[in-house]
């Protein structure tokens, strides 16, 4: 038998040796063969998508926190200012001040905390969604109201400015009777600061209650109102773009003397309100000088209220 020879197509040949040069030559631009002193050389693929992504980067990079002590005199804040990473904070104290073991002496122990004697200040923000920030306004009067909570834990004064979910689930839950219901579990960490000058937060016009009725298993809670007279255009800004600075300076307390300290937030589902809630949660002591009311995008500052007098200072 006679082997016939293989036919091959010329349009598939081509379309092979193209290809072949492609591959073989990926960083020359085509333009060689209209003008070969014009050549061009592609950045290589490795390198588009480096900058590709620190634009990326960039555009979505969140603000920094300062490092710095806070400067009181300042006139303007910068855009999108956060203050001082409370977290970070609560981290290197818990680390510099190991709690006091059976090998300490109690009065070592608390030489060993008033060597730290801090009188620098930090400026902590409260971020939009937790339980301590609160804003409204009334068209009326054109009063735009700002109402910073605390909460009572183990007799601690305490306010949460930072929460970092860590997940969630759903599973389903039922009563004595047997009825069933999807329960939404929320798990994660809160920081913030406890009060150790409390009895001066909320002079002026405090009022004890329950504020909101979602978090109604938490006890003590403390209302303290800042208003400002603004004209409805700007209490608009304002309120979608609202920043909270706390001002303040580190204080051991006395009962435990530490800088830190620990609790849990934990609710039970009910029928009614079918959402859990698990949160450790970790705050820093301090005494709260100010609290400052600025517009985030701007670096505006509506007011300044030192803590414990009658006056707020209106900018």
């Amino acid at each position: 038998m006679k082997r016939k020879g293989m036919m091959i197509n010329p349009l598939l040949l081509l379309n092979v040796i193209v290809v072949m040069c492609i591959v073989a030559f990926p960083e020359i631009d085509s333009s060689w063969a209209k003008d070969k002193k014009k050549q061009t050389v592609r950045p290589s693929q490795s390198q588009a998508i480096n900058e590709i992504s620190q634009k990326v980067d960039q555009q979505v990079k969140q603000p920094e926190y300062d490092i710095k002590p806070f400067d009181l005199t300042i006139e303007k804040l910068p855009s999108d200012y956060k203050g001082y990473d409370i977290e970070k904070l609560y981290h290197e104290l818990e680390n510099k001040f190991p709690k006091k073991d059976e090998f300490e002496t109690k009065e070592a122990y608390i030489k060993r905390i008033q060597s730290f004697g801090s009188n620098d200040l930090y400026a902590f923000g409260i971020e939009k969604h937790t339980i301590s920030l609160h804003s409204k306004y009334d068209a009326e009067s054109q009063l735009f109201e700002v109402i910073i909570t605390s909460t009572q834990k183990t007799e601690k004064t305490v306010i949460v400015t930072k929460s970092s979910p860590e997940g969630t689930r759903e599973y389903l839950a039922s009563n004595a009777y047997g009825a069933q219901i999807v329960v939404k579990e929320y798990r994660g960490t809160q920081y913030g600061i406890g009060l150790v000058n409390k009895e001066k937060f909320g002079t002026g016009g405090v009022k004890e209650k329950e504020l909101f009725s979602f978090f109604k298993f938490l006890k003590g809670f403390k209302e303290h109102s800042i208003k400002i007279n603004l004209l409805p255009d700007i209490a608009r800004s304002l309120k979608e773009n609202l920043g909270i600075l706390l001002i303040c300076q580190l204080r051991a307390s006395s009962d435990p003397i530490s800088y830190v300290f620990k609790s849990y937030l934990h609710s039970k589902p009910t029928f009614d309100k079918p959402t859990e809630l698990s949160y450790s949660q970790k705050f820093v002591f301090v005494n709260l000088l100010e609290i400052w009311v600025y517009h985030t995008k701007t670096g505006t500052i509506f007011a300044k209220e030192k803590i414990g007098s009658a006056k707020n200072e209106k900018i």
